[in-house]
């Protein structure tokens, strides 16, 4: 990805783990935080005031907490399939290979 000067910048984002914040507004409505630690406190998005909005944190939160365990949990369940060299293994080697694929930046 390039910069408006057309430097590249690097695509990494903010350290895990990750926060969420949630608090009512004067409709009852929740609106959530999330929030990562970079050297300071730094919010990464603002949901607004929805009936949904400190789920749908939560579970961004989750998500993005859990990745790189899930990554190298399937990539370690991959690889002892194929060590296994069966044939039954084979839907499943290809489905985590497709999996990790879409996972791994």
């Amino acid at each position: 990805m390039l910069t408006s000067q057309g430097n590249i910048m690097e695509n990494k984002h903010t350290p895990t783990p990750w926060i969420n914040e949630a608090f009512a507004n004067q409709n009852g409505y929740d609106k959530a935080w999330i929030i990562a630690k970079d050297n300071e406190e730094l919010i990464i998005a603002s949901l607004g005031a929805r009936p949904k909005s400190a789920a749908n944190a939560a579970h961004i939160v989750r998500c993005v907490n859990a990745h790189d365990e899930l990554v190298a949990a399937l990539d370690e369940c991959r690889e002892t399939m194929i060590r296994m060299k069966s044939n039954y293994c084979a839907p499943a080697i290809e489905q985590a290979r497709a999996v990790l694929a879409k996972l791994k930046c």
